[in-house]
């Protein structure tokens, strides 16, 4: 069911959860439900990696899985100067005109674990090793063989050392971190079209050598759960599935694509109706590129 979770609590901002299924879960969604500010009653979803430590205002909540729990971590401040403050729920200033602008400490969250809906996989990539900072081997493309966009793509990134080892973090639709500052960012970027999926791990600028690479494919660094937990690490085994269909049925709702810009004011900010009458199940944003290197890759929104 749901429960409070904050961020700035030290340790306390990190949660295990034993999900008792017995094996590692198809598919983990975690909620965050705003109780507070104009996203009352608005539900954000968990992301598979940290995109910034606490030099930086960031938020939202991660979530990693395995076959006995699920582990959560929300923004904390390690050296308690509270300079770059964090937020279970964060749409600050850069997003949308500001339009609905929040940041708060606290908020409702959730966690479903499945296991059944035993749909197979229309294409499965198999676990492969994959590294961070390897220069144009952190990119890799597969063709998923499916001769249409894929209607579910789900990239996992298993730890294979440090404090999460076996623990699954899933791949994100974007990336809202570079190696141009003083930040810990990490995680893996996807993107998919009707042949290929296209993964990116994080990677210095060529030409821009770091002694100190920031990037890791697997981070959950300072400024999350009290560094409980904390991991940097460069490698790990990466395993990418797709589905023809909806994972377990076809979507109730769809709104056809739209054009979207951003650094367009207010207009970088939609809101879509769906009217279901109810807290949709499941929801999944896509945004296609119209142009540049991935023109016609679907990129998921960020959580």
């Amino acid at each position: 069911g749901w429960f409070l979770f904050e961020a700035d609590q030290g340790n306390e901002s990190y949660l295990e959860l034993p999900h008792l299924l017995g094996a590692t879960p198809r598919e983990v969604r975690v909620l965050v439900r705003a109780e507070d500010g104009p996203n009352e009653d608005f539900y954000f979803h968990g992301m598979g990696a940290a995109q910034g430590d606490d030099s930086r205002i960031r938020g939202g909540v991660l979530f990693a899985y395995s076959n006995s729990s699920v582990r959560l971590w929300a923004p904390t401040d390690h050296d308690s100067l509270q300079l770059r403050p964090g937020g279970v729920v964060n749409v600050l200033d850069g997003w949308g005109g500001e339009v609905n602008a929040q940041q708060s400490k606290n908020a409702s969250v959730r966690v479903f674990a499945y296991d059944g809906c035993d749909v197979p996989w229309d294409y499965d990539s198999d676990w492969f090793s994959f590294s961070s900072q390897e220069g144009t081997g952190s990119f890799k493309e597969l063709y998923h063989g499916l001769g249409a966009l894929p209607a579910y793509v789900q990239v996992q990134v298993q730890a294979v050392d440090g404090a999460n080892a076996g623990f699954i973090f899933e791949g994100m639709g974007t990336a809202q971190s570079s190696d141009d500052g003083d930040n810990n960012y990490g995680g893996l970027v996807f993107a998919y079209s009707p042949s290929s999926i296209r993964l990116w791990a994080p990677d210095a600028t060529p030409g821009l050598p770091s002694l100190f690479p920031k990037g890791y494919l697997v981070n959950i660094a300072q400024g999350w759960g009290g560094e409980t937990k904390a991991q940097q690490s460069n490698d790990a085994l990466v395993r990418v599935v797709a589905l023809n269909s909806t994972l377990c049925g076809s979507p109730d709702f769809d709104s056809g694509w739209f054009v979207m810009r951003s650094q367009d004011g207010n207009k970088s900010f939609q809101e879509v109706v769906h009217g279901l009458g109810g807290v949709p199940r499941y929801v999944k944003v896509l945004a296609r590129a119209l142009g540049g290197a991935n023109e016609g890759f679907a990129f998921e929104g960020a959580d």
